[in-house]
């Protein structure tokens, strides 16, 4: 049960990352506006389902919103 709700969160998380890395507060890939704490809460959840070897095609996504923040 938990590893069906960490999955469809997980997915959500990588569905509303935008082209670039980031993410808006609203979740919108069409917003203009990139969040940055948004964004950092983004990052740790899925480093958090990273580590959890779950879920090791999240690299790339990972690598990216990081990439943005320095």
């Amino acid at each position: 049960m938990l590893s069906d709700i960490s999955e469809k969160a997980v997915d959500v998380i990588v569905k509303t990352q935008k082209p670039a890395g980031m993410w808006s507060a609203d979740y919108s890939k069409d917003d203009g506006s990139d969040d940055v704490e948004a964004s950092v809460w983004q990052i740790l959840a899925l480093k958090a389902a990273y580590i959890c070897q779950r879920f090791f095609e999240l690299k790339k996504d990972l690598e990216s919103g990081i990439r943005l923040m320095m």
